[in-house]
């Protein structure tokens, strides 16, 4: 056993539904195994933010001569912010874990779902004039989109819990050669940045009709009185944009309904597969996926590449996808095995650093693919099988420590 404080291998949360910040015992097997099974020594916590270690300090969790084998390097101090992709929790960690206790940051290492978080820890530690923690990029939701997928019962019970025979649903089959009422499909929860910039550009260029496309009432409680002003601060230097934005800002602060698609709940988080809209990837030929990142003005401190769910249940799916997130993001696509979906779609987008310019050149690529005719989108389909197939294979036969990258 190398995880030296198995019996107290805390998650530390802070306060949000709960009033009080709490402690609880997980064993998260997906996070800790590969610790567990090192030679090495370690002293292991997964947290929410870095609150938790204000809530928490270090020197209540770990006795003095614990903290000395951290200090001297005989084991080290690993923090798991899995689930999460936050740099802005950089710099604080530097303050409450090495500076407050006298921690060489060598000896501490930092999980995070951020592909970045080694060259954000690089860019602190300069600043600061300190060493860089050692850090790993954790994958967890391309995991649990796997598990989902593949090892439960995704389709359906093939009987309900009194023992009658349950209804399974169709598998998903998508790419089919057929004419497509739906070009695409674009799942939005969360009223993020690019989300209603993305779907204000597509309604003034009448595109929605093309798509399942779904943006409602959320637990961020926005709506398109203030997501409207944000869209044209976000796009301002984009003479194009501001113009489309323009054409319509009166509809979506009078008029503009809610878009809905499998349900009308927009605040429950559905980070899992559901069968249930297996019909929607069906319908549509490819998926736009809006990711939780995408404008710096916006989440300027946590500027990161972040591969979520939404980018993974399209690989489940066999469906292509175009991805409005920050820039290269598709190169870590690759790094991990996967293939992208040029030059059938125009990835240029993801190259391009100035948001604005990349969020348009997104949009007028949904436009063109949303407009192929029947000779292209046959082509189309053709090459995008053998491309989905390679990355549906790829997701299904990962192995657990394929979900982690040292960094």
């Amino acid at each position: 056993m190398t995880i030296l404080n198995k019996e107290t291998l805390y998650y530390l949360g802070t306060p949000g539904g709960r009033s009080e910040p709490y402690k609880e015992i997980r064993n998260d097997t997906f996070v800790w195994q590969s610790y567990e099974d090192s030679e090495d020594l370690f002293y292991c916590y997964e947290f929410d933010n870095h609150g938790a270690f204000i809530a928490f300090p270090l020197d209540t969790l770990l006795k003095e001569e614990q903290l000395n084998q951290i200090r001297t390097g005989e084991a080290s101090l690993v923090v798991s912010n899995s689930h999460e992709a936050f740099h802005y929790l950089v710099p604080t960690l530097y303050k409450l874990l090495a500076v407050q206790h006298n921690i060489p940051p060598e000896n501490i290492i930092l999980i995070s779902e951020s592909a970045d978080i080694a060259s954000h820890i690089k860019k602190v530690s300069s600043e600061l004039n300190m060493g860089e923690f050692r850090s790993r990029w954790l994958r967890r939701f391309e995991h649990d989109v796997q598990i989902f997928r593949f090892y439960m019962d995704f389709d359906g019970p093939p009987f309900t819990e009194e023992g009658a025979p349950g209804i399974r649903l169709p598998e998903p089959v998508t790419l089919e050669s057929k004419q497509y009422d739906k070009k695409f499909l674009c799942f939005n929860r969360r009223w993020r940045g690019n989300r209603t910039v993305l779907v204000s550009l597509l309604h003034s260029l009448d595109l929605l009709k093309y798509g399942h496309v779904s943006l409602g009432q959320s637990d961020d409680n926005r709506d398109w009185h203030s997501a409207a002003n944000r869209g044209k601060y976000f796009m301002a230097c984009n003479p194009e944009a501001i113009a489309l934005l323009d054409s319509i800002h009166k509809e979506l602060l009078t008029s503009f309904p809610d878009l809905y698609l499998d349900s009308d709940d927009l605040v429950t988080n559905r980070a899992i597969l559901d069968a249930s809209t297996n019909y929607l990837y069906n319908e549509t030929y490819f998926s736009v996926v809006t990711e939780t990142f995408f404008f710096k003005k916006e989440r300027p401190d946590d500027y990161g590449r972040f591969l979520s769910e939404k980018t993974f249940k399209p690989v489940a799916m066999r469906h292509p996808f175009i991805i409005a997130s920050t820039p290269n993001i598709l190169d870590k696509f690759k790094e991990i095995g996967y293939k992208s979906f040029s030059p059938w779609i125009n990835e240029d987008y993801d190259k391009e650093d100035n948001d604005a310019t990349r969020m348009m050149m997104i949009v007028r690529e949904i436009e063109r693919l949303s407009n192929l005719s029947s000779t292209e989108l046959e082509d189309f389909l053709v090459a995008m099988r053998d491309i989905c197939e390679h990355n549906y294979q790829l997701l299904k036969n990962k192995k657990l420590h394929e979900f982690h990258t040292d960094l």
